[in-house]
Parts: structure tokens; sequence; C-alpha cells
């Protein structure tokens, strides 16, 4: 493996976001940012990672990476509507 190869990264967040280990997803996609720091896409991963994780606030400030990045990005677009209304209902929760 190559440390200075964002794509492994990218696919190590990937296989770790599938299984659920979000903590180590979030790890390998900010890795990829690191060498990769224009790629709206892996943003929008990153967000939704983070997303998963529950961490809304975070996910937020990805999406408007990726949106800061590309703003006709429908994926960010849609991700960032959910991570408002999560945030929203769980304030509501409380």
């Amino acid at each position: 493996m190559s440390p200075e190869d964002a794509d492994v990264h990218i696919e190590l967040g990937v296989l770790y976001n599938l299984s659920r280990e979000y903590d180590k997803a979030i790890a390998s996609f900010k890795t990829a940012l690191k060498l990769k720091p224009n790629d709206h896409s892996l943003w929008n991963k990153l967000g939704a990672t983070q997303a998963n994780s529950v961490h809304s606030t975070e996910a937020i400030l990805a999406y408007q990476q990726a949106l800061d990045l590309k703003p006709n990005c429908v994926h960010a677009w849609a991700n960032m509507g959910i991570s408002y209304a999560n945030q929203v209902f769980s304030h509501a929760l409380l």
C-alpha cells in the first residue's frame, strides 16, 4: 500500500463504511483528503460517513466543502438536507 495514493485510502474508507466501522472510514477519508483536497466527491463521502455515525454537524461542514467545489453536486445537496433534518429531529426528541 502506498501512503501517497489517495485512491487506496478512499477504497479503505468505503470498505470501512460498509462494515460500519465509521471512525476508521472517517480517518481514511480524511487521509485521502489531505492528498486530494479538491475532490468534491470525496468530501461528500466523508460527510455521508459522518452522518451515518451520527455526526450531523460535521457532515454538514463536509457537504459544504463539496458544494464549494461543485455547487451543482446533487448528492451533496440531498445529503445536506437530510443532515439538517436529522438535526431538527434529534433536537425535537430532547
